[in-house]
């Protein structure tokens, strides 16, 4: 599940990035999406590591079980976190947008 989130945030962000100019989004709001992503890499990559800690062993019929430290958890919900707060100021600027567009009066 963790790798699906992860993958998903990135892909939202880089694809934020790489629309926006398209659309007629502000360049800021292009600068936004490609810094989180960055982010969002170094967070996926730190979360890859600190699972890589934990699990469980088997050895015989005991399984020696270590637990996943908490950053563990904080890495991964913490990209998604990223993600949203991208999808936010999107959504900021096309409201913005739309009530500029109905502010235009009609012939």
């Amino acid at each position: 599940m963790g790798e699906i989130l992860v993958a998903g945030t990135l892909y939202s962000t880089f694809a934020a990035f790489l629309l926006a100019p398209h659309l007629g989004a502000p360049k800021w709001l292009s600068r936004l999406a490609i810094a989180v992503c960055a982010l969002q890499l170094v967070c996926a990559i730190g979360w890859n590591e600190s699972r890589q800690q934990c699990g469980g062993m088997r050895s015989g019929d005991a399984v020696y079980a270590e637990p996943c430290s908490a950053i563990t958890g904080v890495l991964a919900y913490g990209s998604a976190l990223l993600a949203a707060g991208v999808f936010v100021a999107s959504l900021i600027y096309a409201t913005g947008a739309v009530r500029r567009w109905h502010a235009i009066p009609q012939p």
